[in-house]
């Protein structure tokens, strides 16, 4: 269940911005979370992957 976020004040036409986090989690220099940030209504959203917590074997271990 989605926690509801509180109200910047700023209307919105009902669209969302979303920002998809694929491998870079950093937020003080993300250019793409501050483009999206500009919109009054925001979604981050960031999926996990099982193959992230798969041991890894050999030379793929290596290459991260």
């Amino acid at each position: 269940m989605a926690t509801p976020v509180k109200s910047t004040g700023t209307k919105s036409d009902g669209a969302v911005a979303i920002a998809w986090f694929r491998k870079d989690l950093r937020l003080h220099d993300n250019a793409m979370l501050e483009a999206a940030s500009r919109h009054p209504a925001l979604l981050p959203v960031y999926i996990l992957d099982p193959q992230d917590f798969q041991a890894r074997q050999g030379a793929e271990q290596l290459q991260g």
